[in-house]
């Protein structure tokens, strides 16, 4: 191989690892999540992140396409409502806050995404390492866990990320702020957003849970 062709090639894969995954196949959406991308874009944003518990995996939307997947896990209970459901995962659109939190004894930023009426904050944040809930090899889908939708349901109710992918999703929150709009067509609230699908897999049952919570 002559000198130009190797640095080219050396180009392309530090191309493709800034980018993520460097063989990484493209990302195959569900009809779910293709008419959230549609209904997120008819509100003026076009940049956020989607979890899909069921898929457990977090989504990085960038001008309507997938630019990152990483592997997230939820909460242990399946559900939409977290009052109704304790242990599950909140289901709805959100406007994420970077705050931080304490783990381990040390300071971390996180993205807060909800608050129970408990005080209960719900948070994207690094998986804990703690050896008993494996909750790495839940998302590396090491030895028994290879059932997404089964194993990657582990936390009370927060996404936890690897630590590079975290790093990953937050700076992408932090460049991804957008106003969005209500359906009467008037600006509501700039922020970087975070949509988390409801259990059903129906489109048309999607977008009417969204529509529940959506501003007037």
């Amino acid at each position: 191989m002559d000198r130009r062709a190797a640095l080219k090639g050396l180009f392309a894969f530090a191309s493709a690892s800034v980018m993520g995954v460097a063989a990484a196949a493209p990302v195959r959406l569900s009809a779910q999540e293709q008419v959230t991308i549609e209904y997120m874009s008819k509100h003026g944003v076009t940049s956020f992140l989607m979890m899909n518990e069921k898929r457990g995996h977090l989504l990085a939307i960038e001008n309507g396409a997938v630019v990152e997947q990483v592997p997230a896990l939820s909460g242990v209970r399946r559900g939409d409502d977290r009052v109704a459901v304790p242990g599950s995962t909140p289901s709805r659109i959100f406007p994420l806050l970077i705050t931080d939190e304490t783990r381990q004894g040390e300071k971390d930023s996180a993205l807060l995404f909800d608050r129970h009426p408990n005080g209960t904050v719900y948070v994207i944040h690094r998986a804990p390492l703690g050896k008993a809930q494996r909750r790495l090899d839940r998302l590396n889908g090491a030895g028994p866990f290879t059932n997404p939708d089964r194993d990657r349901r582990i936390s009370s109710g927060c996404i936890n990320v690897r630590d590079a992918d975290y790093d990953l999703v937050s700076a992408f929150a932090v460049r991804s702020r957008q106003t969005m709009t209500k359906a009467t067509g008037e600006r509501w609230i700039t922020s970087s957003w975070l949509v988390v699908l409801p259990e059903t897999s129906d489109p048309a049952k999607t977008i009417a849970h969204f529509e529940r919570f959506a501003p007037n």
